[in-house]
């Protein structure tokens, strides 16, 4: 019929386990990376972006939250956006530069 390998119980949770601490590993890695990126902003700018992909309100509602126009807030988070890219290509030359990958 064909090679039947046997596959032992604790080597499967073994690799369970390995593939569940590095996802861990990897979720700290984007958090802190995360966290580091929005040191950059300025207070209004880091708000904007936290209500808008942490806690997943719209323009609209993070409007009627800060009590801003909604047309400000898509400015903010513009802004926020373009210095937070222009952070992220600075730091990866900055590691290309070092050795990094």
């Amino acid at each position: 019929m064909g090679d039947n390998k046997i596959i032992y119980v604790d080597d499967f949770q073994g690799a369970i386990d390995s593939n569940m601490e590095l996802q861990a590993d990897n979720i700290i890695e984007d958090k802190l990376d995360f966290e580091n990126a929005l040191s950059i902003l300025n207070q209004e700018y880091k708000l904007v972006i936290i209500l808008y992909y942490v806690n997943g309100f719209n323009t609209r509602e993070i409007s009627e939250i800060l009590n801003e126009k909604e047309g400000t807030i898509k400015s903010r988070l513009s802004r926020a956006r373009q210095q937070l890219k222009v952070h992220y290509v600075k730091s990866e030359n900055k590691s290309f530069s070092n050795g990094g990958c």
